[in-house]
């Protein structure tokens, strides 16, 4: 990022806060980012504002939440304060990511902050949608914290070898490198696809930067880390966490069927990583086998999600049109059929029938396509109950409406209770 960072701070300082403000804030607050981490104190101190006013401004908001059934007014005045508080936080977010400043937010209130996003106006009042609960006010933990999904090893790492060729995939070739200072291995995403034309690899290397935009939002165990993105001789690169371990694929391959518990063990930390990405607004789209690592410790097996690199916000205006007009799904046994029809579908049961589609791989071998499904099912995996199959299958589903709501449905119905 081509940023002086200090002058950065202490302009956005100047225009947005006041020392008199940060003196005002409640000291509770004001305790949790003075004897924070943080490296800058103008940062602290705009941290500890920010902090205060969104707890003053939900605390306004809760005077009209819950909502039931039915949408409420929020007053004019503070729709726009809470709309200008959140302009300054993404701008903060947006241009500290890359640097030693950059912080990640509570996941509790990165959801509410989503949410107010889509529903706040600078005029007039906002109408706050049904189906909202208070807010739950924080006084006593932080909503911003150093953030230790940025890890800066500089070029020199990257320069010096060319690393272990790992895979090759639609966007390019994956390399396992090793850093010797840190003594650390990571995976470096190389982006070299072969385009006919140049306007066709501007707009896909954009496709790629936005994989690793939308990764600096997550951090889940379930979902691998992202560490840093550039470039190396001309060409972009991320830079990820190294799985020293398999994919569920190569798993399956090797052991044959899943047990009903085994599958459901595997899924369930799958569905923990989507629901995180979901709360935040993210889809992946393309889950399948083989973009789901294994990492054996002892008898325990930690599944992490990789390759979010044609996800889409679930908000259709937040989503940054880099296609062309005919956008397309790529292929796959594991992609919700209903992307086919609509390629432009932002909805986060896509995700859904591909967990189910994997779980169903697990149990049988096979992508839960063509003849009949169930009766395939049924048939190569004696040890399942009927109860199991519909819980599956009920995933599976061609009407979305009847497929599970959201991951943590799905989670506690694949629970291995009552079948």
């Amino acid at each position: 990022m081509n940023i002086d960072v200090e002058n950065y701070l202490e302009s956005v300082f100047r225009q947005n806060f006041s020392h008199e403000t940060y003196s005002a804030c409640d000291d509770k607050i004001r305790s949790l980012y003075a004897s924070s981490s943080f490296p800058h104190q103008g940062l602290r101190e705009m941290l500890t504002i920010l902090h205060c006013e969104i707890v003053d401004l939900c605390k306004t908001m809760n005077e009209r939440l819950p909502t039931g059934e039915t949408s409420a007014h929020f007053w004019a005045e503070p729709s726009r304060a809470l709309l200008k508080v959140i302009e300054v936080i993404r701008d903060l977010e947006n241009n500290l990511r890359e640097t030693k400043y950059a912080f990640t937010i509570d996941e509790y209130y990165e959801t509410i902050i989503s949410d107010c996003s889509k529903w706040l106006s600078s005029s007039g009042g906002s109408s706050i949608p049904p189906g909202r609960e208070k807010v739950t006010l924080y006084f006593i933990k932080p909503i911003f914290l150093p953030s230790n999904n940025v890890i800066s090893f500089g070029e020199s790492a990257l320069l010096s070898n060319d690393g272990e060729f790992i895979d090759q995939g639609g966007f390019g070739s994956v390399y396992k490198f090793h850093h010797p200072i840190i003594d650390l291995d990571f995976a470096v995403k190389f982006f070299e696809p072969q385009f006919v034309s140049d306007e066709d690899r501007i707009i896909n290397e954009k496709r790629f930067f936005r994989e690793a935009s939308m990764l600096f939002k997550l951090n889940h165990p379930n979902i691998v880390r992202i560490y840093d993105v550039g470039r190396k001789n001309g060409n972009p690169y991320i830079k990820m966490e190294y799985v020293n371990g398999t994919t569920l694929e190569k798993v399956r391959t090797d052991r044959g069927n899943f047990t009903y518990d085994a599958a459901s063990r595997a899924m369930k930390q799958v569905l923990a990583g989507l629901e995180h990405a979901h709360k935040i607004g993210i889809i992946h789209r393309d889950l399948k086998p083989s973009n789901i690592m294994v990492e054996k410790t002892g008898k325990k097996w930690t599944c992490k999600i990789i390759d979010f690199g044609i996800s889409a916000f679930i908000n259709a205006d937040r989503y940054s049109k880099l296609t062309r007009t005919g956008e397309h799904i790529a292929g796959g046994s594991y992609i919700d059929p209903l992307l086919f029809d609509d390629p432009q579908m932002r909805d986060a049961r896509s995700d859904i029938y591909s967990v189910g589609a994997i779980m169903y791989f697990l149990l049988c071998g096979k992508a839960p396509t063509g003849g009949d499904p169930e009766a395939y099912l049924r048939e190569s995996n004696s040890n399942l109950t009927e109860v199991q199959i519909g819980k599956i299958m009920k995933s599976l589903s061609m009407k979305i409406e009847n497929r599970y709501k959201d991951c943590e449905e799905m989670i506690k119905a694949i629970d291995d209770f009552n079948v």
